[in-house]
């Protein structure tokens, strides 16, 4: 069984799921279902009822994510949970990238910043051939808060975090983080999966 510790957080939402699944929860729209306000309610809305769990930080099983995610149409046994919560993650510093002058801003959208990340990201989980599936979790070093992600290609989606395009943007809590502490107080937690056999 998992424990699941209450920390401040960010929460990320990166499943896909269809409007059909989530056509029972009473909202105006399927952003509205994410960002539903948790006023003590009666709900059936995943995202509240995932809220509430992690909050009261008490033991995680299938029964429990099967219960959150009835809304979805996922489902997932107990053999399987014990086995993705036996994964250990592979966890990336950046502290050593070397930039230490400029502002933080100023670095995170530099060319020579990005290809180090690059170079780092593929040191440890692969580059864009490789395909790794994970999960993973930006930890802020200074406030605690987190951000929770995952993908089929760990390297490619966390490449996406850098490209000048999605930082000018502005709009990912995330980005706004590291530009206000720097990328070398955050920690990068990735869950690798292996996929062999699976269907997705």
């Amino acid at each position: 069984m998992l424990t699941i510790k209450q920390q401040k957080a960010t929460f990320s939402t990166s499943g896909i799921y269809s409007k059909e699944n989530l056509e029972n929860i009473v909202t105006n729209s399927y952003w509205g279902t994410i960002h539903e306000k948790d006023r003590g309610q009666e709900t059936n809305n995943p995202h509240i009822i995932a809220r509430r769990h992690i909050t009261k930080g008490g033991l995680t099983d299938a029964k429990i994510i099967n219960f959150v995610q009835s809304q979805l149409g996922h489902t997932i046994n107990q053999e399987e949970l014990d086995k993705l919560s036996s994964i250990k993650p592979v966890s990336i510093l950046f502290e050593d990238l070397g930039f230490q002058t400029k502002s933080h801003e100023q670095i995170i959208s530099s060319s020579a910043y990005n290809a180090k990340v690059r170079s780092k990201l593929n040191e440890y989980i692969g580059g864009t051939s490789t395909s790794i599936a994970g999960i993973y979790i930006w930890t802020n070093l200074k406030t605690g808060e987190q951000n929770v992600g995952s993908s089929i290609n760990l390297y490619t989606r966390l490449r996406s975090y850098f490209k000048p395009s999605i930082l000018n943007e502005g709009n990912r809590l995330i980005n706004q983080s590291m530009k206000t502490f720097g990328i070398i107080n955050f920690k990068l937690d990735n869950y690798i999966i292996d996929t062999t056999g699976m269907e997705y």
